[in-house]
């Protein structure tokens, strides 16, 4: 098992960044540009499309993202072939 955690930020030229953070590691740059990350829904292991904070201790198949990058906003869906457990929590 494998804890990741994901924040947009802004990188030391001041230009937007998605960052990765692998547990007990330091924030990693994934992709520029990003401005915003929204996960808005998800679909648990049984095919049921509900909001994140509903899925707290569920296994999921798949993640509804919002990304924001130069002000436009694109919603893609994320398979999640290993079914990892989620834990949702607030935002530091």
């Amino acid at each position: 098992p494998r804890d990741l955690t994901f924040e947009v930020g802004t990188d030391a030229r001041g230009e937007a960044q998605l960052y990765r953070r692998p547990s007990g590691a330091s924030k990693q740059p994934l992709v520029e540009q990003v401005e915003a990350l929204r996960v808005a829904w998800v679909i648990d292991a049984a095919g049921v499309r509900l909001p994140p904070y509903a899925a707290d201790g569920s296994r999921l198949a798949a993640l509804g993202v919002e990304v924001m990058v130069a002000g436009v906003i694109r919603e893609f869906v994320v398979e999640l072939p290993s079914r990892p457990l989620v834990s949702v929590g607030a935002l530091p």
